[in-house]
């Protein structure tokens, strides 16, 4: 990883979801998907959020990025009948603006059940 590069094209309109499948492995089939943050630049190059977290943590932009992620997961799966899931961190479910920001985006959405969250440590 170059850090400049990192440094110099981070936007949280470059963080996207990537779709890592949960499979069964019995009958070979995705299950679910689970919703990971990866920041895209301008190369096309894709980096993990421990090459860029500590821009976010710096800007102070943590609750931007899950509400990020979590829209565009969101409008991704939106006419997909597949179940998904995000990562919140404690940080995030200690965050009262991010819990009304998932509850009116649940309340929205068309099927709700198809969500889970997983706690990151």
């Amino acid at each position: 990883m170059q850090v400049t590069e990192v440094t110099d094209s981070f936007n949280l309109d470059n963080i996207v979801p990537f779709f890592q499948p949960i499979m069964d492995l019995k009958n070979n089939v995705v299950w679910s998907y689970e919703c990971l943050a990866r920041l895209l630049t301008s190369g096309q190059n894709s980096y993990l959020p421990s090459d860029f977290l500590f821009l976010v943590e710096r800007q102070r932009s943590v609750a931007q990025l899950t509400q990020t992620v979590f829209s565009r997961s969101a409008n991704y799966f939106r006419d997909i009948n597949m179940a998904w899931n995000i990562n919140l961190s404690l940080s995030d479910m200690t965050d009262s603006n991010i819990l009304k920001f998932l509850q009116s985006q649940l309340e929205d959405y068309l099927n709700p059940k198809r969500i889970s969250i997983e706690i990151t440590a």
